[in-house]
């Protein structure tokens, strides 16, 4: 489903929620129908790749961050990223995780807070767009980020869902 129609019948069933919903869905459209309310929308078509393709074999490190303070950081920081990419970076050292950001018209952004991590210092980028959406489906108080080097694939994985999870690509710093 596009994600801006997902968006609008989560809005419309929070402003609903006293109410019953009929869904219906075919190959290529799905609709969600309340007794005031028609959301039609038509599929994403395609064929997706193989996403277990792409996760790490091994997970050589492991950050364990609180989301709330990992989300807030990562909107503050953020801001001051540049362009489309919105990339931010991330040094993480055993204890403390530093979020950086620059654009040459507006400034650099760096925030620091604590974690822990099962290696030694990395250094890794990543759209902060994408980290908070990846970040937002995710419950729970904690995070573990499980990563392997700056060009592997990263997977979040929250406390309050064991087999929920996210896969975000890197970028390059």
């Amino acid at each position: 489903m596009p994600r801006k129609g997902v968006s609008e019948v989560r809005r419309i069933l929070s402003e609903q929620s006293d109410k019953t919903i009929e869904i219906s869905i075919t190959k290529s459209a799905a609709c969600f129908k309340t007794a005031d309310t028609i959301v039609f929308m038509k599929l994403v078509v395609g064929d997706f790749p193989d996403f277990k393709a792409i996760l790490p074999k091994t997970v050589q490190k492991v950050l364990v961050v609180s989301k709330e303070f990992f989300v807030d950081s990562i909107k503050r920081v953020s801001l001051l990223s540049e362009g489309k990419s919105k990339s931010i970076k991330l040094t993480i050292k055993p204890d403390t995780l530093v979020l950086n950001a620059n654009s040459p018209e507006l400034g650099d952004a760096q925030e620091e807070i604590s974690c822990e991590f099962t290696s030694d210092n990395l250094a890794i980028g990543f759209n902060a767009k994408y980290l908070l959406d990846a970040l937002s489906v995710l419950n729970g108080d904690k995070i573990n980020f499980q990563l392997d080097h700056e060009q592997s694939p990263g997977i979040l994985r929250a406390s309050g869902d064991p087999d929920a999870f996210s896969v975000i690509m890197p970028m390059r710093i």
